[in-house]
């Protein structure tokens, strides 16, 4: 599971070593995974890693070790990216070499995507996953989920900045109120009609729809990549209209 909180006017430095614990703390635990943090003043970002399986943090992005570029931390260049992944890259070794990269790791060969094809990066990978990229060169928040299915990742915009996670209650950690339910999506579903995948459950909170990628950044938001192939749920049609003589014929048999 992933998590990010991105503000452009902070009131409170989001590095505060007690802000990182409680915002990563709302991630849980998992058999087998700790919780890795990176913060700066103005963003925060946290995701469970598996230990089972590499020393690699998730966090880093590309690294120096690489010869698609340098460490995205040494550097203000607008093409590198702090990824989060959650879920799981296919073809690895098969995408790292079209990159010219070393590793195999999903987060470094997601940043290096990003750094060769932009907004295309998701048309050139396949997989099941979410991904949550932060660009602290030009504090663009870049959120996407593959195509036919995916990890959820829900986001909220708050006065001053963005907040993305996997689970929904880290989208309202800071919040002093409970969030209240988004009624208009209540009665879209009690209608059948599930055609806004990207509304949430909450009255301002929103969710990367599956196949899709938003940017968001201090003057907004706005999509940036959409998979054509992915499933567009549509409203269930009823077979008969209510008050129709088929209708009728049905409520009048035995």
């Amino acid at each position: 599971m992933i998590a990010s909180h991105v503000e452009w006017a902070p009131r409170v430095a989001l590095d505060n070593h007690a802000q990182r614990q409680r915002f990563a703390s709302l991630l849980g635990t998992l058999p087998n995974r700790r919780i890795e943090t990176r913060a700066g003043k103005d963003f925060i970002l946290a995701s469970h890693v598996d230990t089972a399986v590499s020393a690699t943090s998730p966090l880093h992005g590309l690294t120096a070790d690489d010869p698609a570029a340098e460490h995205p931390r040494a550097n203000g260049r607008p093409d590198h990216w702090l990824v989060l992944l959650d879920g799981q890259l296919h073809r690895r070794a098969d995408t790292a070499a079209r990159l010219g990269l070393s590793s195999v790791d999903a987060t470094t060969i997601y940043a290096a995507a990003l750094a060769r094809w932009g907004d295309a990066a998701d048309q050139n990978l396949t997989g099941h996953y979410s991904a949550i990229a932060y660009n602290p060169a030009t504090r663009t928040l870049r959120l996407a989920r593959s195509p036919f299915s995916a990890p959820p990742l829900h986001y909220r915009r708050t006065g001053h900045g963005a907040i993305a996670a996997s689970l929904l209650r880290c989208l309202s950690w800071q919040d002093d109120t409970r969030p209240r339910p988004d009624l208009v999506l209540v009665a879209q579903h009690m209608a059948a009609d599930f055609t806004d995948t990207a509304r949430g459950w909450y009255e301002g909170y929103r969710k990367v729809a599956l196949g899709s990628a938003v940017r968001i950044d201090r003057d907004g938001e706005r999509p940036c990549w959409s998979d054509d192939l992915a499933p567009a749920p549509r409203p269930v049609q009823n077979a008969a209209p209510a008050g129709s003589s088929a209708n009728r014929a049905s409520n009048s048999a035995p």
